[in-house]
């Protein structure tokens, strides 16, 4: 934690490079530690000339390695979906706030259409703002849920996810 401390510090002093290098050294000294993957994988978004193709890379590669760690296997394929009932699409995250995640996502749940998509959330942040309650209440308008799991280890939330327990209306 201490070196990705460092490089928020570096990157909010407008020292991208050293940053950026902090958290890559912080990923190689601890490799199951997120925060530091998580932090460069964001922190690249804004370099500039860094092309489309390298961002998707690193993206697919902070993937890879987040999967590699879930604690339970994901259920094998796509639901099918049942002839007029809407599906249920999750979304989890720890950014439901003033975040680009959460700013984001807003406007994404306000984009479903309830007749062919309900949305259900997995908050497991620290931070409630102006944002998590203005996309608690689109969800809610929306006919969809809002579960607080920060509590839930990884293999608890991810067997609720696949469960008929997901939060609907």
């Amino acid at each position: 934690p201490a070196l990705n401390n460092l490089a928020t510090l570096q990157q909010d002093t407008g020292q991208t490079e050293a940053a950026l290098a902090t958290l890559r050294r912080a990923a190689a000294l601890q490799p199951d530690l997120p925060q530091p993957r998580s932090n460069l994988l964001m922190g690249q978004q804004y370099q500039p000339g860094v092309a489309a193709a390298e961002l998707r890379r690193h993206a697919c590669d902070w993937a890879s390695w987040a999967m590699a760690r879930v604690a339970a296997p994901l259920p094998p394929g796509v639901p099918t979906p049942v002839a007029g009932r809407p599906m249920r699409v999750a979304y989890v995250s720890a950014d439901l706030c003033l975040h680009p995640v959460g700013l984001f996502l807003k406007e994404v749940i306000a984009a479903h259409d309830p007749v062919a998509v309900i949305p259900v959330i997995y908050s497991n942040g620290n931070t409630r703002d102006a944002i998590t309650a203005e996309l608690m209440r689109t969800v809610q308008a929306k006919g969809g849920g809002w579960r607080d799991v920060k509590e839930l280890d990884d293999a608890t939330l991810a067997a609720e996810a696949g469960s008929t327990k997901i939060p609907s209306r």
